[in-house]
């Protein structure tokens, strides 16, 4: 199964992301810990984005696990209306 994510902004969504791959791949909590060299305690509090001072390098070492890789690109900035347009649409909601 493929995964793939567009964007992560937050420790939330990067969590989200690490649950999903780690789903996809169909292995445990437990599992994915045995083959980062972390705990389950911190794959858990990381999937749940509740690991705000988690150490790069650990947080590395999951993501390998994963076959996953972090790639930096710019962020668009956006435009008064679009901002204002965006907020706009969360409050419809």
């Amino acid at each position: 199964m493929t995964f793939m994510v567009n964007n992560v902004d937050n420790l939330f969504e990067l969590g989200h992301a690490i649950r999903a791959s780690r789903l996809s791949l169909g292995i445990t909590q437990a599992a994915l810990a045995d083959r980062a060299g972390v705990s389950r305690a911190f794959v858990s509090s990381l999937e749940r984005g509740m690991k705000p001072r988690a150490e790069l390098i650990r947080v590395m070492q999951v993501l390998r696990a994963l076959d996953l890789r972090i790639t930096l690109e710019p962020t668009k900035k956006m435009t008064f209306n679009e901002a204002l347009e965006n907020l706009l649409e969360s409050t419809q909601t």
